[in-house]
């Protein structure tokens, strides 16, 4: 049965300001029992945060019309500050290149994103946002810290 994401209570309140403290975070959550609240074990959750960290480093699998990227370019600044709203769908095709396709072990996922947070900090190349366009390594940051806080929302202790 699939969750309704966008309706999921008791979810954590997360604010991080820099990689390495989302990733203290998730190494908390990894030491001990963990449960997700939404359609994602938290393997795939850390899978799923660590691709967007990649993708802005490898380039990007999906493309955005132009006529959105045009309407939301003026919510850039409020995109990238402000936390992500629940309950995004991605298209069938799209959805099978960003999201995860199989289940992901805990283990599996936790290195992937320890990995890619290391090349983050040490290769500058950043492609443009399929949303966003170009971004400072600033804003790249936070963009994905506030996506992490999103997914990593739906893991809660215990």
């Amino acid at each position: 049965m699939t969750v309704d994401t966008a309706k999921v209570p008791g979810r954590r309140t997360l604010r991080f300001a820099t990689l390495e403290e989302m990733l203290a975070d998730v190494e908390t959550l990894a030491a001990g029992p963990v449960r997700t609240l939404g359609n994602w074990s938290f393997g795939q959750i850390l899978d799923h945060v660590a691709m967007w960290l990649e993708f802005p480093l490898d380039g990007f699998p999906v493309t955005i019309p132009w006529y959105i990227r045009w309407a939301v370019y003026p919510f850039r600044g409020t995109m990238i500050r402000s936390a992500m709203r629940p309950g995004f769908k991605w298209g069938e095709r799209d959805a099978k290149l960003v999201t995860p396709q199989r289940e992901v072990p805990t283990e599996e996922g936790l290195a992937r994103l320890r990995k890619v947070v290391g090349r983050w900090r040490a290769e500058p190349q950043r492609h443009p946002s399929p949303l966003l366009g170009r971004l400072t390594p600033e804003q790249w940051e936070q963009f994905q810290l506030r996506h992490a806080e999103h997914h990593l929302s739906y893991a809660v202790p215990g």
